[in-house]
This record gives C-alpha cells, structure tokens and sequence, in this order.
C-alpha cells in the first residue's frame, strides 16, 4: 500500500467494531488474568494450540498422563470451564500472557494504522511502544519487540488468532509462537 489511508481504512480499523478495539479488549483481558473472558473472544484454532502446548509441556506429569490428550485438548479448548485440568490450565496461560507482555500497558504502546498483508478474513494488530505519542511514521521502520496480534474476522466479531503473521497449526506438537 501507498498514500495515506483516508477515513474510512482508518474507522474500520480503529473503530468500535474493528480489530484495534477487539485486541485491545482482548489484551486488557489477557493483563487482568481473566482467561474465563479471554476464551471466548480467542479463535477456536488458537485455543486449540494453546491447550495442546500445555499438555505437550506437562504430559508426564502425573495428574495429565491419566487422561487422553486428544480429549483433554478438545475440553480445555471448548468454553466450558470444566474439565479437572482446566484450573492448572488457566493459571499456566495466564502467566505465560503475562510473561510474553509483562510491560505492556494501553497508555504507552500504540496499534500502527496501516494493515499487514495475511489471509483473507485476518488482519494484524501491530503494537509498538510509543510512549504515549501520536507517531507518524512515513517509511520502512524497524520496530523492537512490537506485539502483534493476528486477528480473524467472524460473523460475531474479530477474534485473536495467533501472535503472529503466521496462524497457529493444532498438532502434537503444536505450532505457534507466543512472542515474535
């Protein structure tokens, strides 16, 4: 893309029902350790990849050896809350959002405006520390430890993806990165 974005490329990314809005909500979320909230407005693929890392992380340990890790993933991936598992879960998530993000807060790292080329019905929320400035930036710039968001559009609204360019792939193990 060239050329400044006029006022409709930016609304739709930064409005009340854009991705900008959606991750910054999902970020607030993620920081206040509310993963119960988190989930649902989480892509289910993402889930999916999150739950099987765990189990990946923690299959000898002997509360998770017991159980069938296909059925595990399936569970702590839903939006049930119900599983054995799932507490131990939460907490191992919740630390590992905060742990990728520990600095990041809404007063001093902002969203660029401009879209990042990816799959049809996804688009990047790109955070980069600002320090609370307004900044424009007019060419190729390099940016330490941005945070992005990998968001999918849905008929209820964006969901996070992944955290990164690349979506997540569910497996044994999974593929997915936390931090870029």
């Amino acid at each position: 893309m060239t050329g400044e974005q006029n006022l409709d490329e930016l609304a739709a990314h930064y409005g009340p029902r854009g991705p900008v809005a959606a991750a910054n909500e999902w970020m607030t979320l993620v920081l206040s350790g509310n993963l119960r909230a988190v989930w649902p407005r989480t892509d289910a693929t993402l889930r999916l990849a999150l739950a099987q890392a765990w189990l990946c992380a923690n299959r000898e340990h002997p509360d998770v050896a017991s159980y069938d890790l296909d059925d595990v993933a399936r569970s702590l991936a839903g939006l049930t809350f119900d599983h054995d598992l799932w507490a131990a879960f939460e907490e191992t998530q919740t630390r590992e959002f905060r742990d990728a993000w520990p600095d990041f807060n809404h007063d001093d790292w902002g969203a660029a405006s401009r879209p990042r080329p990816v799959p049809p019905d996804c688009e990047i929320v790109f955070y980069m520390r600002t320090g609370g400035e307004a900044l424009t930036v007019t060419q190729e710039t390099l940016v330490e430890n941005p945070i992005i968001l990998l968001m999918r559009s849905t008929p209820d609204g964006w969901l996070v993806r992944g955290f990164s360019d690349q979506q997540p792939k569910p497996g044994w193990p999974p593929k997915l990165r936390l931090r870029t």
